[in-house]
């Protein structure tokens, strides 16, 4: 019996024409995955970063007035749920996602005992952090909700301090709020 060599197999993120496979329909062996778009994507994303908000709250030594925060954000969320059309549940899930984030920066101590951010660390966070601090101001620029502009700069103010502090962790996990803020405000149904 000749044994044949095993097929190359295209690249993740090939196009599928790529080394010649024609896609799954064409592989007898492939098995399709849950699909992640579709009805009910953004409420299932926002129901799974919900889930997550609401645990990380509960921790009792979160930074108070992060917390609070993102207790607003997730209420904020759970009222365009209300909403039957896909950029309310769109909205939704964007809040829950800053919700998330926040969450996590009130939670972030000073980490620079545990974690060196020196050297190429810190540069790599110093470009994310301009990145994601150049999104925050395009948002700024754009028709936002007043409310959510307000806790877009208190959220960016509060990167920077902790940036100059040196808690680099938990300013992304703020900048990263500023960033889904920015996309949910796109969305919000008032």
């Amino acid at each position: 019996m000749k044994e044949h060599p095993p097929k190359p197999h295209p690249k993740k993120h090939a196009p599928p024409h790529a080394a010649g496979h024609a896609g799954p329909a064409d592989d007898p062996g492939h098995k399709p995955g849950p699909k992640k778009k579709g009805p009910g994507k953004h409420v299932r994303r926002a129901y799974e970063h919900l889930a997550r908000v609401d645990a990380l709250l509960d921790h009792a030594d979160a930074d108070a007035k992060l917390a609070k925060h993102a207790a607003h954000v997730r209420d904020l969320a759970l009222e365009q749920l209300d909403f039957a059309d896909d950029d309310g549940h769109k909205a939704a899930a964007e809040l829950t996602r800053a919700a998330e984030h926040i969450a996590f920066a009130s939670l972030v101590k000073h980490a620079e005992s545990r974690w060196q951010w020196g050297g190429e660390l810190q540069a790599a966070f110093i470009r994310q952090y301009d990145e994601l601090r150049e999104e925050a101001e395009e948002a700024n620029a754009e028709e936002v909700d007043l409310e959510l502009l307000a806790l877009i700069e208190q959220l960016a103010k509060e990167a920077k301090r902790s940036r100059d502090d040196g808690n680099f962790a938990r300013a992304l996990e703020c900048l990263r709020g500023v960033e889904a803020l920015a996309d949910a405000a796109r969305h919000l149904q008032v």
